[in-house]
């Protein structure tokens, strides 16, 4: 019996994915519910925040999203002792909720179970090792599996938009541990991966798992995960060459996927910088048979953001969005119209103020159209000026006069006078 992911390889070929771990650097550990970690005080979970970032996915092009679930082990209800006793009621809430705006954009999500927790308690061992225990002791493990994990498996099996469950991210940061030694070795690891592997498979054999090395490839070389048993074995990579070892190289008997990829010189980095490197690594994984690749990351408005988001430090998509939008319409992900013209595809619309779009290539100008009480008014006429360029850039237009209740459409003009339509996208 096929799982998703291979029903979805079927089709594709390949994953074009994209990582949204959290939505916002305030909100880590919060986005979805609340933590221990503050003793279960705040929570920011913005759906129409989240259903913007997502529809931006889905405009874009990419065929799956990954999140993260548990960073500072959110969502998870623990006892006096550190045992998982359930899942936190606003985390199990507010997750059905981003599934239904995945089910309703028609997109998939992976999602990541375990994130690496050596980061979030560096400074107090005890804390670190109370609430750890569900990976490092069995019958923990099992309290874990009923309360928290099953839970959330089922609510995924209802909505059938997460083909991939992520088990593990970078397991080595916490089996064995790479800043301090917290207690527990690689084979607590391994045993602990693939208790979840087999917990995920019995609530459905459709799912697919997946874990990620955090150490490159290198892990894979030497055997490291020879043992791990799970549907894709994957690394996490970041370089400038956009190159990595083939599957001959690695070893693996399972197929291989890039958990996280990036450049490694992203602090001063271009945009035609962040292209090149990404358009190198797709090319890389069409040739040497790999699953899917999930670029790192979506990101958020920030000063500080870094060079390897998709959103700039102005919130604003870099041109790589571009990249990949027109990359997965020659791919045939994204749709043409009937006459081989890409399609207008309007971006995620927060504000009537700030209207982003892709554009068609080769187009003479777009029309820009407000639609307000079933009356359809053309508001402006934009020149195309990079009708020629390869990956043309998102095109902008604010619209002073709308108001939250206008919806808007695109119009690409062609130089035959063929009008290419996109869809009509209301405010959120």
């Amino acid at each position: 019996m096929e799982n998703f992911i291979e029903q979805i390889l079927s089709e594709k070929s390949f994953i074009n994915g994209i990582y949204v771990p959290w939505f916002d650097s305030k909100w880590f550990g919060f986005d979805i519910g609340k933590s221990i970690y503050d003793n279960y005080q705040k929570c920011f979970f913005d759906e129409r925040y989240i259903k913007s970032v997502f529809t931006n996915c889905k405009v874009i092009g990419f065929d799956m999203v990954k999140i993260w679930l548990n960073e500072s082990f959110e969502g998870m209800l623990f006892d006096e002792n550190g045992s998982v006793v359930g899942v936190e009621p606003i985390f199990i809430s507010n997750l059905e909720k981003l599934l239904v705006i995945i089910k309703d954009l028609d997109l998939k999500i992976s999602l990541c179970v375990n994130a690496h927790q050596e980061v979030y308690f560096p400074r107090d061992k005890s804390l670190y090792d109370k609430y750890m225990r569900f990976v490092y002791v069995p019958e923990e493990t099992e309290k874990y599996i009923t309360n928290w994990l099953n839970p959330i498996l089922q609510l995924a099996l209802k909505y059938g938009c997460v083909p991939l469950i992520d088990v593990y991210a970078e397991p080595e940061a916490d089996g064995g541990g790479w800043k301090v030694s917290r207690g527990f070795s690689w084979k607590t690891m391994v045993r602990f991966i693939n208790r979840i592997h087999d917990a995920v498979k019995a609530v459905s054999p459709m799912f697919a798992t997946t874990t990620s090395s955090g150490a490159a490839c290198s892990t894979l070389i030497n055997g490291k995960y020879s043992n791990v048993n799970v549907d894709y074995l994957g690394a996490d990579m970041y370089t400038d060459s956009g190159e990595f070892p083939g599957t001959s190289q690695l070893l693996l008997s399972k197929r291989f996927m890039l958990g996280e990829f990036g450049l490694s010189n992203y602090r001063t980095a271009t945009d035609d910088d962040q292209i090149r490197v990404v358009k190198r690594y797709i090319d890389n994984c069409l040739k040497t048979n790999v699953a899917g690749a999930f670029y790192w990351c979506y990101g958020w408005k920030c000063k500080s953001a870094g060079e390897m988001h998709l959103v700039n430090s102005e919130g604003e998509l870099r041109p790589v969005a571009s990249y990949y939008h027109f990359f997965q319409i020659d791919r045939g992900i994204v749709a043409k119209d009937e006459k081989g013209n890409d399609r207008p595809a309007l971006l995620s619309v927060l504000s009537p103020h700030a209207l982003r779009w892709f554009g068609s290539r080769g187009a003479e100008f777009y029309r820009v159209i407000r639609i307000l009480n079933d009356k359809s008014e053309e508001i402006a006429i934009i020149k195309n000026n990079g009708k020629t360029a390869e990956y043309p850039e998102i095109l902008k237009y604010d619209d002073e006069q709308g108001t939250y209740e206008c919806k808007y459409r695109i119009v690409s003009v062609m130089p035959n006078g063929d009008e290419v339509y996109s869809d009509t996208v209301e405010v959120i």
